[in-house]
């Protein structure tokens, strides 16, 4: 960021601009002016068919942003901004091969789903999973989902990501029922998916494919995802719920909607976010938030999710605020699904209450 004072100000022009005023003498905006840079050389900024000079002679395309410095309302100089265009679009560029190596590790097989057992608290019974996509990279090993997520989303792969992701959990759903194993699923959906009136009719068609009913996948969206296009969100959201599929919302606390969104959009559950949980035994504010959400979620007539949830002092207090369902390292890390059968034997063959699940290996 460059600061010019008056008597710093090389030409006609940028004198206009310290003063709020074109070189016709219409005026700048007096908070700030933003343009953008033609050119610029070691003899002037041009921006359209204004020149602005500048001192350091540097030659680079840039985008400027320049706003008068005012000391008690007198205008003392300007403060303009520029931003390497040369370096955004390396960054860009940088960002297309990382989208590209994405698209080819969902065609080629490297993203992996795992799965973390939700658990009841008042019985201890495993009473549904959660799929959680990983990419198995092949040089930088296990990525979770922070480190490729925000790129998916940026760069329209989150589609095809979340397509791969139903369908792994949806034929993973089956082949367990092949087993004797009956635990909904939830996966994450997208904002692109709760914009896109004909998705409800291709999950429904997914399911059909497999012969897994509706009911056993359950469809977590977050706050922000929903308020993104709230009109387009809930007619996608209420013709899923018409076809069969439950629908939570997940991260709950996070996000910037209004309550009456909560109290109106066709969901079953509810999920606190894991930022409001993990501490709990230590945090009184997170201890207060929690269970006020647990109050209010309840009064609604919907049921809550604790995310999150990693000692024994967490759960007792969930336990205490009257939580319905929990998840965290507690009980289980997320895992593959060919180490789930094993986890639940186990899992109940130590005594821990719950429903024996009856589960052929």
């Amino acid at each position: 960021m460059l600061g010019y004072q008056p008597n710093e100000v090389i030409g006609h022009e940028m004198h206009q601009l310290l003063h709020h005023h074109h070189a016709d003498g219409s005026p700048y905006p007096a908070a700030s002016c933003k343009v953008k840079l033609a050119s610029v050389s070691a003899q002037e900024c041009r921006v359209d068919d204004e020149v602005f000079w500048r001192k350091d002679g540097t030659r680079l395309p840039v985008e400027y942003s320049a706003a008068p410095l005012l000391v008690d309302g007198v205008v003392m100089g300007a403060v303009v901004s520029f931003a390497d265009i040369t370096t955004r679009r390396a960054f860009d560029s940088d960002a297309e091969r990382q989208a590209a190596e994405l698209r080819a590790a969902v065609a080629g097989g490297e993203l992996v789903v795992h799965y973390q057992p939700k658990v009841e608290l008042a019985s201890g019974a495993v009473v549904g999973l959660e799929a959680l996509v990983r990419w198995q990279h092949p040089q930088r090993g296990l990525v979770f989902p922070d480190g490729f997520i925000p790129l998916a989303e940026r760069t329209g792969v989150i589609a095809d990501l979340t397509a791969f992701v139903l369908e792994e959990a949806v034929a993973q759903h089956a082949r367990w029922l092949s087993t004797g194993l009956d635990l909904p699923v939830a996966v994450n959906l997208s904002v692109d998916s709760l914009t896109d009136p004909g998705f409800p009719d291709r999950l429904e068609g997914l399911c059909r494919r497999y012969g897994v009913a509706p009911c056993a996948l359950e469809l977590e969206v977050t706050e922000s995802g929903v308020m993104a296009e709230p009109t387009l969100a809930i007619v996608v959201l209420t013709a899923l719920v018409a076809k069969g599929f439950a629908l939570a919302i997940d991260d709950f606390g996070t996000g910037f909607s209004s309550l009456a969104y909560l109290r109106d959009l066709p969901v079953s559950w509810v999920k606190v976010d894991k930022s409001f949980v993990m501490d709990l035994a230590h945090n009184d504010p997170n201890a207060h938030i929690v269970r006020g959400i647990v109050a209010l979620v309840h009064g609604l007539g919907k049921r809550v999710v604790a995310e999150g949830v990693e000692t024994a002092e967490g759960l007792a207090f969930l336990l205490g605020v009257g939580c319905d369902v929990g998840q965290g390292y507690h009980w289980s890390r997320p895992m593959p699904a060919s180490d789930l059968t094993s986890w639940l034997q186990e899992y109940h063959g130590h005594g821990i209450p719950g429903q024996l699940l009856t589960v052929t290996p």
